[in-house]
This record gives structure tokens, C-alpha cells and sequence, in this order.
């Protein structure tokens, strides 16, 4: 273990620190690992029960301080692995680091997982991780119908194969959209990936079994993840949005929707009811 030393002058060597701070990295895998392992056995298991909780939700966010996307993280790794089983007994030997197991599950399932494992225990790490970039590139290329830049080696393992899924939303759902993820970003907790943090988040809805709408509370109201401004013009009645695509222009509707709970504020005067996740001005 690295100790800082206390004495003027007692200053170790580069190769010193070097040592503790590789040391300390493994330590650091081994625990998560541990922890993705002990997580996972006390929700199958159902033992938060024994503990006090009803649901593994209100167990992770009161005991293990998680914060929403670190519970759907946690779920994630522990549901991925749980279909694994090559990639689990490869862990649970010590001949597949933890580390190189959260690179592959990206790309890998039940088709692949024998090939990849294959390449990873052949490969040093910074290998893995380039070549699950370019599989996963090359599978979203063949997903859009495209022909991939260069050709193909027969022996190169391939990602899975993306399923492409459209959302269509109106412009105050977009102006959410883009405001909760704003928030998710700066916690600096959330994936980049934006598809993986939106499965983790509806992970942590499903955690918990009496609140199946996950963070918004049964128990009456509360202030809501996210505020949008509708700035609505007096005089024509036209109402917009703004968004990194431009002012939105919103439908009658949506507009009546959102004028129905609400804060309203005006130049003249201003009218305060239940707090939501609009406002209009």
C-alpha cells in the first residue's frame, strides 16, 4: 500500500509510486467486482428484504447512497453478466479481468461470447478496446445498410448487430429530454453512451416493486427532475420552445396541457399553481 511519506526528504522513487499506483488500480477493479458480485446477490435473492427494504431501490439509494444511475449501472452489469456464463467463469478464475469484462459487454451476447473471450484473453487490454470500437462501428454500419471502409477479417470477432428504435416526440418532451440530460451529464455519473444511460435509468424504474414509476413519488407531489420555459407571445397566442434544434414551435394541445399545471409569469402579474415540469411565460 502507498503511504505518503511524513518525514521532510523521505521522497520514493518514480518506479515506487508506479508500483502502488498499478497496485492500487487492481484493487480498485477487484473491489468493484466484489461489489458488482455482492450487489448481484442480494437482488436475486431478494435480501434486501432481510435487511428492512422492500425493494432493491430503496435499499441501494438509503444504504449504498446510489444515486439513480449508478443503481441502473449496477443492474446493468449484474443483469449482462447473469446471461454469461462463459464470461462469468472466466471472471470468477481470474483469467478475465473485470476491466476487460465491462469492455466486452457492450458488443457481446450468447452468439458471440466464446469468440470474444477468445480475442480478449489473446489481446492486451488497449487492443480489446479498439477493436470492440471498430466491431461495434461496423455493426451500426451494417444495421444502416452500409459497406463497411475496409474489409473485414475472417478471424475478427463482430459486435452485436444494433436494432434501431425512433422516438418521436413533441417539442415540451424534447425540451425535458434535453434538460434531464443535461442534468445526468453534469452529474458525471452517467455512461456517454446516451441509449446505455436511458436503459439504466428505466432499469431503476423497474427496481422498485411498490413504485413502479420509479423516482416520482406516490405519496402526493414533488418537485419535478426538470423545468422547460414556454414562452408564449401575447398577442398572437403562438407558443415556442427553445432546444439545441431551434425554437419549436408547440401544438394548441400540448399548449393547453401545460397551461393547466404550471407557473405562469407575466409583465403585469404572475400566477403561481402546482409545480410541474413546464412553465410558460
Amino acid at each position: 500500500m502507498f503511504e505518503t511519506p511524513m518525514e521532510p526528504g523521505s521522497v520514493q522513487s518514480a518506479n515506487e509510486v508506479h508500483v502502488a499506483l498499478k497496485s492500487a488500480l487492481q484493487s480498485m477493479a477487484e473491489a468493484e467486482q466484489c461489489a458488482v458480485t455482492c450487489f448481484g446477490e442480494i437482488m436475486e435473492r431478494k435480501l434486501y428484504r432481510e435487511l428492512g427494504f422492500s425493494s432493491m431501490k430503496h435499499y441501494a439509494e438509503q444504504e449504498l447512497e446510489f444515486s439513480p444511475s449508478r443503481l441502473g449501472h449496477f443492474m446493468w452489469l449484474c443483469e449482462a453478466l447473469k446471461k454469461l456464463p462463459l464470461m462469468n467463469e472466466k471472471i470468477k478464475s481470474g483469467e478475465l479481468g473485470y476491466t476487460a469484462a465491462r469492455v466486452l459487454l457492450p458488443v457481446v451476447d450468447e452468439t458471440n461470447e466464446s469468440e470474444w473471450l477468445d480475442f480478449a484473453l489473446a489481446n492486451p487490454r488497449r487492443k480489446l478496446e479498439h477493436e470492440v470500437k471498430r466491431a461495434r462501428k461496423e455493426a451500426i454500419d451494417t444495421a444502416k445498410g452500409q459497406q463497411p471502409l475496409l474489409p473485414v477479417e475472417k478471424k475478427r470477432p463482430a459486435a452485436v448487430v444494433p436494432v434501431r428504435v425512433g422516438l418521436e416526440m413533441t417539442p415540451t418532451q424534447f425540451a425535458r429530454y434535453e434538460g434531464l440530460w443535461e442534468q445526468i451529464r453534469k452529474q458525471g455519473s452517467a455512461p456517454t453512451d446516451k441509449v446505455e444511460a436511458m436503459l439504466q435509468i428505466m432499469a431503476s424504474f423497474v427496481a422498485d416493486e411498490k413504485n413502479p414509476r420509479g423516482l416520482i413519488s406516490t405519496t402526493g407531489a414533488s418537485k419535478p427532475p426538470v423545468q422547460i420555459h414556454i414562452h408564449k407571445c401575447e398577442e398572437c397566442a403562438k407558443a415556442t420552445v427553445q432546444s439545441s434544434k431551434g425554437e419549436l414551435e408547440i401544438g394548441t394541445t400540448e399548449l393547453e396541457q401545460a397551461e393547466c399545471d404550471c407557473r405562469t409569469t407575466s409583465r403585469t402579474t404572475t400566477r403561481t399553481s402546482r409545480q410541474s415540469t413546464s412553465q410558460t411565460s
